[in-house]
């Protein structure tokens, strides 16, 4: 992170304002991996607007704030992130990053309890993993498939969520 900030600093110091944000990009990542969620978030931010002023795409910044919004169980803000970057990455035709948002994407209809569109966003996203030859990830989206239809088999016939009123 040290050397990061480093980086961040020579780059703005020598004019390199895209390079200082993708510097920025990673320092967001790895206060995400260090479970420091809302400077991560604060990070990705600012990230994103300075994408915009230099048009960079979004949708790998969009992924890794999907996975922020994620670990911290904040389902509607994932889905956003997570569909944004499918529709960035299937109208750019790049197949590798696109599996990786759909997977994304399955998780996070897992999370708001859209069953039929994480089986959907799982299942494409299995077959170009394995078209691609990445049978690690395409396992990853078996998994993922497999949790969205337990959590149709074990879901009430009244269609709720099994949710009880508190007492």
């Amino acid at each position: 992170e040290a050397d990061l900030a480093l980086a961040e600093e020579l780059h703005e110091s020598i004019g390199q304002a895209l390079a200082a944000t993708q510097v920025r990009h990673n320092l967001g990542w790895v206060a995400a991996r260090r479970g420091d969620v809302p400077l991560a978030l604060e990070r990705y931010d600012r990230v994103e607007a300075e994408y915009r002023a230099h048009g960079v795409p979004l949708a790998l910044l969009l992924m890794d704030r999907c996975e922020v919004l994620l670990s911290a169980r904040l389902a509607g803000e994932a889905k956003a992130n997570a569909d944004a970057a499918v529709a960035e990455l299937g109208a750019a035709g790049l197949g590798a990053d696109l599996a990786e948002a759909r997977l994304l994407a399955a998780h996070a209809e897992l999370l708001v309890g859209n069953t039929a569109a994480a089986r959907d966003h799982a299942v494409h996203a299995a077959h170009a993993f394995v078209r691609q030859h990445r049978p690690g990830w395409a396992a990853l989206c078996r998994a993922a498939a497999a949790e969205a239809a337990w959590a149709e088999v074990d879901r009430p016939p009244d269609g709720s969520d099994g949710a009880r009123p508190a007492l």
